[in-house]
């Protein structure tokens, strides 16, 4: 049993919590949340043409900057003959090089501009899509309030509002319990949604009573299946699902959107803070807030993709950052290009979907990858008594399927799985399917469809 005293500072902190997200927003975040939520609002009408010739100004004034205040890019720029100040298209820009992972970890505080102080800065550090830390500057209470003025504003599209109440079913500091209530947040410990925890879970939301649900798309979609699966009611005062932080595939918003009978936002980011996307009530294309970075979606020679369902990679250059100026930054995302209009009327750049990682493909014994999603029917009855699946590669050419089961599941599902699997896959890579309690999760607590090896 807990302690008296630890009883009353948790309820202190819950009180105080929920105090301080009950002051608007406007107010709470300071100037620089206010002066970001301004420049969104007047840019919505931009033409392309005033959206270019916007982010070509900002481009050279971020380049001008980094040049003047870091030694990083001062002493790259005058390596290759660049002078920011010529800058007039987007293909003046790609004769700078590609910003990696490794050139970020080991000049990091070359990057750094030399008008923050470094106890004006925090670190942050991101796991990123390969799974080894990188760590970045932030600018202290101004980075988070510029940040939140973007994601208040897409949310904002689908009728969200502050200070409701809201799930959080992400990765938490929860241990010894399944769920808490912090104020106006209801936080989930998704790593321990099971058959066996499930029932407390959502009666503890049903009993919160939200308005939205936020979270990584795997756990709200695990949660909706096994609560289908149960026959139990669905959230009455749901109003949105606010997915981020994973892929969300096809397959996963239809279900999260007919099942909570919600509208679906997709949020993309990264922690680098270089890019920002999201879908909008109109369709399910992606949109790329151009106040946040220019985007460049390049193909396998660096080229800008054309063609309409090329996949490309993400280069950003962030716009938000003066601190720490990550320009042409390889985020090792992916993106699928397309030359659709969203009928929202934004003159946003959109693409069909965005990648958290390149897409995922399962490697033969000969060493060829084979893409996965985009190959098996994920609407087939194979899949009728099968709550959640994830494929396990301990080595090329070896496949284990992990499956957590519905009720009706039997011997004959996972042959079928197995069987069906085997076929699309073909005879260079061997199938077997075991059943789990739960899934393998990263070390974020991300779910992928695929693990190459445990220490993805």
């Amino acid at each position: 049993m807990r302690p008296a005293c630890d009883i009353v500072q948790r309820n202190m902190r819950t009180l105080v919590h929920s105090l301080y997200h009950r002051i608007p927003d406007h107010i709470r975040l300071g100037p620089a949340y206010r002066m970001q939520k301004a420049l969104i609002l007047r840019s919505r009408a931009w033409s392309k043409r005033e959206i270019l010739d916007w982010q070509m100004g900002k481009l050279q004034e971020v380049l001008r900057l980094a040049y003047a205040q870091t030694s990083y890019y001062k002493t790259l720029f005058d390596k290759i003959g660049f002078r920011p100040h010529l800058l007039s298209s987007p293909a003046d820009l790609r004769r700078i090089p590609i910003l990696t992972r490794d050139d970020v970890r080991e000049s990091r505080d070359r990057i750094r501009s030399n008008n923050y102080p470094r106890p004006a800065l925090e670190v942050a550090t991101t796991g990123g899509t390969t799974g080894t830390p990188l760590e970045v500057y932030y600018e202290k209470r101004m980075t988070s309030a510029v940040e939140s003025a973007f994601v208040h504003d897409i949310w904002g599209r689908f009728g969200h509002r502050p200070n409701c109440r809201t799930v959080w079913a992400r990765v938490s500091d929860l241990t010894d319990k399944l769920y808490e209530v912090r104020g106006l947040k209801l936080v989930v410990a998704c790593g321990h949604l099971q058959k066996s925890t499930f029932k407390e879970i959502a009666s503890a939301i049903r009993t919160f009573d939200p308005a939205y649900l936020f979270g990584y798309p795997s756990s709200l979609y695990l949660l909706g299946q096994l609560m289908q699966e149960a026959r139990m009611p669905r959230f009455d005062s749901l109003r949105l699902i606010m997915c981020s932080s994973e892929d969300l595939q096809d397959y996963q918003r239809e279900f999260l959107r007919s099942y909570y009978g919600v509208p679906v936002c997709n949020l993309y980011g990264n922690s680098e803070r270089t890019v920002i996307a999201a879908n909008c009530p109109c369709s399910d294309l992606m949109h790329f807030y151009p106040q946040y970075g220019f985007v460049e979606i390049l193909d396998s020679r660096g080229q800008e993709c054309t063609e309409e369902g090329a996949i490309g990679e993400i280069i950003s250059t962030a716009f938000t950052s003066p601190a720490f100026p990550l320009i042409r930054y390889r985020t090792g995302d992916f993106a699928v290009f397309t030359k659709q209009d969203c009928g929202c009327g934004w003159n946003y750049k959109v693409a069909k979907q965005v990648h958290g990682r390149e897409p995922e493909y399962i490697v033969a014994a000969s060493g060829e990858r084979r893409p996965f999603i985009a190959t098996v029917n994920m609407h087939s009855n194979i899949f009728a008594n099968i709550t959640q699946f994830q494929l396990v590669q301990p080595s090329p050419g070896i496949v284990q399927v992990h499956v957590i089961p519905k009720d009706g599941f039997s011997a004959a599902d996972g042959v079928a799985v197995t069987g069906e699997l085997q076929r699309v896959l073909g005879d260079s890579v061997t199938v077997t399917t075991q059943v789990v309690k739960r899934m393998i999760l990263t070390k974020r607590g991300k779910f992928r469809f695929i693990i190459h090896d445990r220490r993805d």
